[in-house]
């Protein structure tokens, strides 16, 4: 019956053009799509129907569904975009991804004697270097030179021979520690004086470990303090095979020769030591770390990688990082004497102390050092605690003040018989 209306319906369309005939053409297929969920269509127009979406479906590559019969490919195409869209994801579900970077930070006016640390290394270390002075930006009391060569490394000395050229670099800055990160662009051949021989070969290796040695004779005999920072994870698996066997080398000469060799290389990669292109950025939120090649590093991947050194160029002392305000005139890192008379009530100043500085808890020495007062030192916790073996008397309201004796009544320890004991047992051994 829906179907027979339908046809009469449709033998009256208006003309085209007019406002009415129009809508009723709306309306067609959605009478039709009716009629064949309710099976009111004679067995003559259903075969029909049928063997049309057969011949669509043998034209198409995708499914074919009712729906796409009345519409065309207009939801199959949205339907194509959005499963597009899907395999964009590259991050877990629940997380979310940036959306851009923070604005990098204005630096402030640098001190005339500000610290200043080198930055020498390939393409990689250029970014560190990037990612170091956005994180220094305002310390106006470290300043950083980046010295690095895109594409240099330790295997092609004709681009830049480190182990020559920084001894020179080191004389011409005069920094206070030094930065490496190389060996990106090493997994290749090496040109020795009995022709080429290939990579990660016994010959290989030991020109390799020569030219590593090299680099870290050349800072660590000026006495300074050397960061080697180890190579990131990349998209190849076998890209990855090779610097980790470059970042052993790294490791043991460094470490052999006092300095500190920085992994970062868990930090580039998911729970199960796997390459991430997004990822936890210094802040926690998950951002794109690295660029579409699978290689290099965003702007949030720099920062990362700077932030690994940074916590190991705070432990040296004028490299703490401090704001413009920490490096007002107070207690800082150098034990310099206040100014005597200090009266903030009269003057209305007070002293800004930085928090790493090392008189910030009051002194430059640990306790019981050499010269140490002590006139009280049978007064002090710790010493009858740690040398007498008197724990601390129960003080009043304190759960343990009934411990000691019935009714609360708890003798004071005689701390001085306890010492003349030590003293006697020490000489009758």
């Amino acid at each position: 019956m829906l179907f027979h209306r339908a046809i009469r319906k449709s033998s009256r369309i208006p003309p085209e053009g007019t406002a009415k005939g129009e809508n009723l053409k709306r309306l067609l297929p959605i009478l039709i799509a009716l009629a064949l969920l309710s099976g009111a269509f004679p067995e003559t127009v259903t075969s029909f129907v049928a063997s049309s979406a057969y011949a669509q479906k043998a034209k198409n590559s995708g499914r074919t569904n009712l729906l796409d019969l009345i519409f065309g490919g207009a939801l199959r195409k949205q339907r194509l975009k959005t499963e597009q869209r899907a395999r964009r994801v590259i991050v877990s579900p629940g997380s979310r991804i940036a959306s851009a970077p923070a604005a990098p930070k204005e630096e402030v006016e640098k001190a005339e004697n500000a610290a200043k640390v080198l930055v020498v290394g390939d393409f990689m270390a250029d970014g560190l270097g990037w990612g170091l002075e956005q994180a220094y930006a305002e310390s106006p009391t470290v300043v950083f030179a980046n010295q690095a060569k895109g594409l240099s490394g330790l295997v092609r000395d004709d681009v830049q021979n480190w182990p020559e050229t920084l001894p020179t670099l080191i004389a011409e800055n005069n920094p206070a520690a030094v930065v490496v990160l190389v060996g990106m662009n090493d997994r290749q051949q090496m040109r020795l004086e009995g022709g080429r021989v290939e990579k990660l070969s016994d010959a290989w290796k030991a020109a390799y470990t020569n030219r590593v040695e090299g680099v870290v004779r050349a800072v660590r005999e000026k006495g300074l303090p050397l960061f080697w920072v180890g190579l990131v994870p990349v998209n190849s698996s076998a890209m990855n095979r090779d610097y980790l066997v470059f970042n052993e080398y790294y490791r043991s000469a460094v470490e052999a020769a006092g300095g500190k060799f920085v992994d970062v290389w868990d930090g580039f990669t998911n729970a199960d030591g796997q390459f991430v292109a997004a990822g936890p950025d210094v802040n926690g939120q998950i951002v794109r770390l690295r660029n579409s090649d699978g290689i290099n590093v965003t702007k949030a991947g720099k920062s990362k990688l700077a932030y690994y050194v940074e916590r190991e160029l705070r432990k040296i002392p004028g490299l703490a990082k401090r704001s413009a305000v920490a490096a007002l005139p107070g207690l800082d890192n150098s034990v310099e004497q206040l100014a005597p008379q200090y009266d903030p009530a009269s003057t209305g100043r007070t002293i800004v102390i930085a928090l790493d500085g090392p008189m910030a808890d009051g002194g430059d020495t640990l306790e019981g050092g050499e010269g140490e007062e002590k006139a009280s030192e049978d007064l002090a916790t710790s010493y009858q605690l740690v040398v007498l073996g008197i724990p601390a008397d129960p003080r009043k309201g304190r759960i343990d003040y009934v411990w000691g004796a019935p009714g609360g009544d708890v003798p004071k320890r005689k701390v001085e018989e306890k010492k003349d004991e030590g003293a006697g047992g020490q000489a009758a051994n």
